[in-house]
């Protein structure tokens, strides 16, 4: 099976590639549309939550988007063939990093740069080792020290925060900085759920659930400056299970495409126009479950008024 048509069974194979792909579809989108990251990254922050483990509905949700997302493989193709999607697997653009301000509280951080000040990335710290509940939890290191790629003005990251993707709860508008790194840095790189679950295998730490890895912070320290989930393994990997002799895996709770950082690293950083809140296009819809039935909602907030769906 050649790289494509594993991309292709990767996406359908995971619950939110499914819903983003049901998304695209009942949109109308082009795949040339579908790629871009206007429409893939705010529709992707949406889906997230469609798949939310908190919602009621949520093991209902799961099986509906893969049982009907799971048809979808020749436009998750066609998207994947299409020129603008080359971006979906590539590593992080080290000189357009976006850094995102959150204040105490906020993600459970322990140590903030000040507010109006760039981070300052020459004190990030490693995780300590083995990982704490929170970290065992949540399957992430613990603190701010985290980037997403951005495209114009826009990031993953701060789609996700703008549309409230999983627990992402903020106070609008955010400090935003980008990053340039200027160093040699070895990132370890998430395309899918295999990935993620080598990651686990090769530094384990025993997680919340019996038999599931999750990756031991502080030990991949060791090897990685950083650890990056590309939007494509985002798309793959969410809530996707995978085993091996060793145990099971799954990615969960990232929300988008972001590289965790698990040392000091040497960036310039230049202030961004602080991000508000805004309304996604119009045209974008994401499939989601309320109350035993399937319907969809505007793209543009999930509180936003039910509209009545028909699955082609």
């Amino acid at each position: 099976m050649n790289e494509l048509e594993k991309r292709v069974d990767a996406i359908l194979g995971a619950p939110l590639g499914c819903m983003f792909l049901l998304g695209v579809e009942v949109s109308g989108l082009t795949p040339e549309a579908a790629a871009t990251p206007q429409n893939c990254l705010r529709l992707t922050a949406t889906a997230v939550n469609s798949i939310s483990p908190w919602s009621a509905g949520h093991a209902q949700a799961v099986a509906e988007a893969l049982e009907r997302g799971g048809r979808l493989g020749d436009l998750a193709r066609s998207i994947l063939e299409h020129p603008g999607s080359s971006w979906w697997f590539q590593p992080p653009d080290l000189e357009h990093q976006c850094w995102i301000y959150t204040p105490a509280g906020l993600h459970y951080n322990t140590w903030l740069s000040p507010a109006g000040e760039p981070p300052d990335t020459a004190h990030w710290r490693r995780p300590a080792s083995p990982p704490g509940h929170w970290e065992k939890y949540a399957q992430k290191p613990l603190g701010n020290q985290v980037t997403s790629t951005l495209f114009g003005n826009i990031s993953s990251k701060l789609m996700a925060y703008d549309e409230g993707a999983g627990d992402y709860d903020c106070i609008f508008p955010l400090e935003c900085w980008q990053l340039g790194i200027q160093q040699d840095v070895s990132v370890y790189e998430v395309h899918g759920p295999e990935s993620w679950h080598e990651l686990c295998v090769r530094y384990p730490a025993e997680g919340e659930q019996d038999g599931l890895l999750v990756p031991d912070w502080g030990a991949a320290a060791e090897d990685w400056d950083g650890v990056h989930v590309s939007f494509g393994g985002l798309l793959s990997s969410e809530q996707a299970r995978y085993e091996s002799p060793e145990g099971w895996s799954m990615h969960n709770w990232w929300h988008s495409e972001t590289t965790y950082w698990l040392r000091s690293l040497t960036a310039t950083a230049r202030r961004l126009p602080n991000y508000e809140r805004v309304e996604g296009p119009e045209y974008l819809y994401v499939p989601w479950l309320e109350a035993g039935r399937i319907g969809s909602v505007p793209l543009t907030r999930m509180d936003s008024e039910n509209q009545d769906f028909q699955w082609p």
